[in-house]
């Protein structure tokens, strides 16, 4: 009945690490966005959203970050679906 419920727990904990993958993916698309819309078409953004390259740089590092957290938590997400297969 124990590995029961511990299953129930470990299912529990990946889908909610599913689910928080989704806000790494969805603010460093944003970002991408932006960094690849001030370097092509600075004159069609307004004045507000365009940065420099140092800013440019920031971004593309806290995008590089997130995507190597969300490829952590991923791999740990499935080590969790093995164990309970």
């Amino acid at each position: 009945m124990d590995d029961y419920k511990e299953k129930e727990v470990f299912a529990e904990i990946a889908k909610k690490r599913q689910q928080q993958i989704w806000g790494p993916i969805l603010s460093s698309t944003i970002l991408f966005v932006l960094c690849v819309g001030n370097s092509l078409f600075p004159m069609m953004l307004p004045s507000q959203l365009r940065f420099g390259l140092g800013v440019q740089f920031v971004l593309l590092v806290v995008i590089l970050c997130n995507v190597v957290t969300t490829y952590h938590f991923d791999k740990q997400i499935k080590k969790l679906k093995q164990q309970l297969s």
